[in-house]
């Protein structure tokens, strides 16, 4: 089974971050709205728009942003440093099958950068769990990181291509658990590929428009 796990509108790095949505998907050539598990606009709040995934803890997260496009919607603009959108632990957003994630984001660098549009990570290295993405210190790249439980390398990295600062980019993270295959794609192509095992984050909450365990 492939799980399109989320997909999201829009970020900023130090600024701005839209819709998410969650799908499980059949098979991998299934439609995507069969398999959905959640999508987060992030319109007006950090809920799901199914009602299943109720954000725990909203701060210094300012909605009504411009979104990236005309059919997208507005956006959700993080502060870079104390804004965030968390969800408590859940198995359904954190899955152990093959899965896909995608985001609309905006990175406007800043100090310190690594700044993470989604991130769902248990980082006990070397025993490390789940997933996230990257707009990356030192190089300014899309990356996807994931961990692999207390195999040797802790986390995986996936570099992508540098981040244009201050426009829209389309993300796309998959995990295929059988081929133990992972991508990441960028505006629709294929930036890079890896082959990775995936562990699931079994106990941390889901954090949008920052990092953090």
């Amino acid at each position: 089974m492939i799980k399109q796990l989320m997909e999201a509108r829009r970020f900023v790095a130090a600024g701005v971050m839209a819709a998410f949505m969650f799908v499980v998907l059949a098979s991998v050539n299934a439609q995507i709205s069969n398999g959905l598990v959640a999508h987060f606009p992030l319109d007006s709040d950090g809920d799901s728009t199914n009602g299943e995934f109720t954000a725990s803890t909203v701060t210094g997260v300012e909605f009504g942003s411009d979104g990236a496009t005309g059919n997208t919607g507005t956006s959700a603009t993080f502060n870079g440093s104390t804004s965030i959108i968390q969800h408590d632990w859940i198995a359904g957003l954190n899955p152990e099958e093959s899965f896909t994630l995608s985001v609309w984001a905006k990175s406007d660098g800043g100090a310190g950068a690594w700044h993470s549009p989604v991130t769902s990570r248990n980082d006990l290295n070397p025993d490390s769990k789940g997933y996230l993405i990257y707009d990356n210190e030192p190089f300014g790249v899309w990356t996807f990181w994931s961990g692999n439980g207390a195999m040797d390398g802790n986390w995986q990295l996936l570099v992508g291509p540098l981040v244009t600062l201050g426009e829209w980019g389309h993300l796309a993270i998959t995990y295929d658990n059988k081929a133990e295959m992972k991508k990441l794609y960028v505006n629709g192509e294929l930036a890079v590929e890896a082959n990775d095992s995936v562990f699931p984050n079994d106990t941390t909450p889901l954090n949008i428009g920052t990092g953090g365990d």
